[in-house]
């Protein structure tokens, strides 16, 4: 590496849960991410939970992901890992639902 090269990430989150006696549920998070060499970017989360019996709970939750190249990947190592500053950021949107019996 030659010079002073640096990556500079900024991140806030932020999280709400409301739960309630009968044992149902509701999570809602999102964090902002400033990067130094990314576009900036906003992901979240949401999910629930709901008792249906004694014995059955259903959950289901969406959310978005980021993750930025590491200063590793993007400037390399000692000349023996060779970085890439053309890799993009993985991005992913999944959802799930299940039941606890």
């Amino acid at each position: 590496m030659q010079g002073n090269k640096q990556l500079v990430e900024k991140s806030l989150a932020a999280e709400y849960r409301l739960l309630h006696d009968a044992d149902h549920s509701l999570n809602i998070s999102g964090r902002y991410t400033d990067s130094s060499e990314y576009e900036n970017s906003w992901t979240g989360r949401i999910a629930g939970a709901y008792r249906l019996h004694n014995n059955v709970k259903a959950h289901a939750s969406l959310g978005s992901a980021i993750q930025n190249p590491t200063i590793t990947e993007y400037y390399g190592y000692n000349a023996r890992y060779i970085g890439n500053p053309g890799l993009q950021p993985e991005k992913s949107f999944w959802w799930r639902c299940w039941l606890f019996i």
